[in-house]
């Protein structure tokens, strides 16, 4: 008899150990997946702020700009969201208790509008519609930094336009192809500069 008692509070004990040390490692994990999410938030909000591609040359951090490091971040953004959903499934009979205890049943009028809430904040960005804005391409100066020239800016003048606007190509942003999973750039733009750098050949004279 002490044997069989002895076994049956064994496994518990073991099996109260081992969930213990998995919640360790997933709140752990989640911790250095905040940690990534908060350097790479201001890194691409104080290092590399938008517009970092507009002057002469693009500025990147580790040899990457702003947009591989945003897909960096989005990606970690979907890991903490798995974690933080397995976290919430090892513990729902916590969550249940404790719900139903400050906000009434799960199928109270609270739980649905709570859970209203949260899938309109992420359904929004998908419902409303993009606008647009007409932006200008400038003509600048492509003068390096300290150096005076005599020259016309019209004969030195380079287009420039800020990155993320609609039909950037790579040869006027080479940062909007820097992407985690290999970039897209626009070749509708590529093609129209083709066509228009194209010269007519000139016709045959005759006498």
């Amino acid at each position: 008899m002490d044997a069989i008692t002895e076994s049956r509070t064994v496994k518990p004990r073991v099996a109260g150990r081992s969930r213990t040390a998995l919640n360790f490692w997933i709140d752990l994990a989640t911790g250095f997946a905040f940690a990534v999410l908060l350097g790479t938030a201001s890194l691409m909000k104080w290092i590399l702020p938008p517009g970092t591609c507009d002057e002469a040359g693009v500025k990147t951090w580790l040899g990457h700009s702003r947009h591989w490091w945003g897909d960096i971040h989005f990606w970690v953004a979907m890991l903490m969201l798995a974690l933080i959903v397995l976290h919430i499934w090892l513990h729902w009979s916590w969550v249940v208790g404790t719900w139903g205890k400050l906000m009434g049943s799960l199928r109270s009028p609270l739980t649905w509008v709570a859970l209203g809430l949260m899938a309109g904040f992420i359904a929004v960005p998908w419902l409303v519609p993009a606008q647009y804005l007409d932006v200008e391409v400038t003509e600048q100066a492509a003068v390096p930094a300290g150096l005076a020239t005599d020259e016309p800016a019209a004969e030195t003048a380079t287009a420039v336009a800020p990155c993320g606007v609609e039909g950037l190509s790579c040869s006027d942003c080479p940062a909007a192809d820097d992407r985690l999973f290999g970039g897209g750039c626009s070749t509708d733009v590529d093609a129209e500069a083709d066509d228009t750098t194209k010269t007519e050949e000139p016709a045959p004279i005759t006498e």
